[in-house]
Order: C-alpha cells, then sequence, then structure tokens
C-alpha cells in the first residue's frame, strides 16, 4: 500500500545560509558571497587545486544626496578549489562589477564578469584543459 505523504521542510533564511558560508564575516557589513565550482569543459571532471579569485573596481555615492562623496572601492579575493572543484570567496562588495578569473596548471582565463547584487551567489565555472595537455 503505497501513500503520498507531504511533508513541509524548513528553509533557511538568506540571512542564516550567509552565516553559514561565511562566519567571520561581519553581519553589519553588506557583503556577498560567490560559490561554486569549477570544471574542465570538455570532460566536465571538476577540478581540484586551481586557483578562483575576484577583482573589482568601482566607485558609488555615498553620504548627503545634496552633498555626495564619491567613494572609490578596488580590491581581490582569492581562493583554491577544494578536491571536489568547489570553492568560495567571502567579502566581495555589493553593488560592484566583478571580474572572476581563474588558474590551472598555469592556463589562466577570465571566467565570468558580473554585477554583485545579491548576498549569495552561485556559479558553475568552467576551463578547457585542453590547452595543457588533455585535462587532468
Amino acid at each position: 500500500d503505497r501513500r503520498d505523504v507531504e511533508l513541509a521542510l524548513p528553509l533557511p533564511s538568506h540571512e542564516t545560509l550567509f552565516r553559514s558560508l561565511c562566519p567571520k564575516e561581519d553581519p553589519a557589513n553588506l557583503t556577498g558571497v560567490l560559490v561554486g565550482f569549477l570544471r574542465d569543459a570538455p570532460t566536465a571532471i571538476r577540478l581540484s587545486g586551481a586557483s578562483v579569485w575576484v577583482t573589482w573596481s568601482g566607485m558609488k555615492l555615498v553620504g548627503d544626496p545634496r552633498d555626495p562623496q564619491v567613494l572609490r572601492s578596488s580590491g581581490t579575493k582569492k581562493t583554491s578549489t577544494d578536491g571536489q572543484g568547489r570553492f568560495k570567496i567571502c567579502g566581495l562588495p555589493l553593488g560592484s562589477p566583478l571580474t572572476v578569473h581563474t588558474r590551472f596548471h598555469g592556463l589562466e582565463r577570465i571566467s565570468a564578469r558580473i554585477e554583485a547584487v545579491e548576498r549569495i551567489m552561485v556559479m558553475e565555472l568552467e576551463i578547457d584543459t585542453a590547452g595543457i595537455g588533455g585535462g587532468e
């Protein structure tokens, strides 16, 4: 005898997820996190030990709208993929254009350009390892 059962599972809020992903980040600072994985484009094999970094440069107006101040911001955050090709980069500025770079065994690529508007961003990145001898 088979019966359908409805099960309601609670989902954590974005803030709860953010705090679990980036426990060292000050919750008062509105920053974002980029999580994802890097894989070989032709084979879809996830790549461990690859470098992933994010750069940004921009400006925004802050303060009194009648006399705003220009705040310039630029920076870089870097990490490496784990054994399953996963990565996580915390502390990314919201509202800034970001460039995501990858490097695997000397092969470097700009993998994505994104506007950081979400507190939690998820990406699948690819790099074609054929240029380094057919992949890993």
